[in-house]
């Protein structure tokens, strides 16, 4: 599969790389970012696939979060994929309320729809997008499928600590580490993650359960077992008590005797890219020891 080059961006010591190609996957056209940081390396260099929050496109991190300057600092490419498949023509008999940000277009969720052909944003991200870019010229220096780990933001913090989840069970290739923005942490049991399940899912809740990170981390397959992942959220995030369920997360991970699930609760900070951009630093530093990059 081959990918168009819409913006070619210098920006840090990089570039930036506004790409656009066909998917079969979610069967339409999809962007994304790529940076690729200027160090270079005898062996290909390592990939953070960062995954956006609702409402929001490939370049609310790319303008925003500042992780261009970490992947200069330690040496891995960013990819940057969309939220959900755009231009979506919905069934006539499915009422979607367009003013409704939480749902359709920009908040895909990153689940596979067994009503929706077009939202399939789980096997897009998780097996066609690392391939089709391997396989890319970009893949010649860096590697798209092995050397990878992943972060997100809210809707994305949830579909980060999810795909690493499956990883380790196996159902997908595995990401070294994964580290979460104000996760949406327990989607089962929050108003965004039932209306999104509700709207695309044929059986609504109870298939959300299978990608609900709390009830995943807290099953008998990871009980005592050792992770790699870190949890950063705000005390003054608006959505704190009644979306993200961080509190339902940590009690999973302590219950469950999970070991090395770093949750810190920062005091003052909110749900913007301010918070997100403060603690970004810190998150690469995470991954770059996980990839070996330090």
């Amino acid at each position: 599969m081959s990918f168009s080059i819409v913006k070619e961006i210098a920006v840090c010591k990089g570039k930036l790389y506004k790409l656009t190609h066909e998917s079969s996957t979610v069967k339409g056209n999809m962007n994304l970012n790529l940076y690729v940081p200027s160090k270079t390396s005898s062996t290909k260099i390592p990939t953070i696939y960062y995954l956006s929050g609702l409402t929001c496109s490939p370049d609310n991190c790319t303008e925003k979060g500042f992780v261009q300057f970490q992947a200069d600092k330690y040496g891995f490419a960013v990819v940057y994929p969309d939220t959900s498949p755009r231009n979506v023509t919905w069934p006539k008999d499915v009422n979607i309320d367009t003013s409704n940000w939480a749902l359709g277009e920009g908040a895909g969720f990153y689940l596979n729809s067994d009503k929706f052909e077009n939202f399939k944003m789980f096997d897009y991200i998780c097996k066609e997008l690392p391939v089709s870019l391997n396989e890319s010229e970009f893949g010649k220096t860096i590697d798209f499928i092995e050397k990878k780990s992943i972060m997100g933001h809210s809707m994305g913090g949830m579909g980060a600590l999810n795909f690493y989840l499956k990883g380790k069970l196996n159902e997908i290739s595995p990401y070294v580490s994964c580290s979460a923005f104000a996760p949406v942490a327990n989607p089962t049991d929050c108003p965004w993650g039932v209306d999104a399940f509700e709207l695309y899912f044929e059986k609504g809740i109870k298939a959300g359960e299978a990608i609900d990170p709390t009830l995943i981390i807290g099953s008998e397959a990871f009980k005592g077992k050792s992770l790699d992942i870190l949890i950063t959220t705000g005390d003054s995030d608006p959505f704190f008590k009644n979306q993200l369920r961080t509190e339902n997360f940590i009690k999973a991970v302590e219950e469950n005797n999970v070991q090395n699930v770093t949750i810190n609760i920062e005091k003052g900070f909110d749900h913007s890219y301010f918070f997100v951009s403060t603690f970004v630093p810190q998150h690469c530093e995470f991954h770059a020891q996980k990839l070996g990059l330090i």
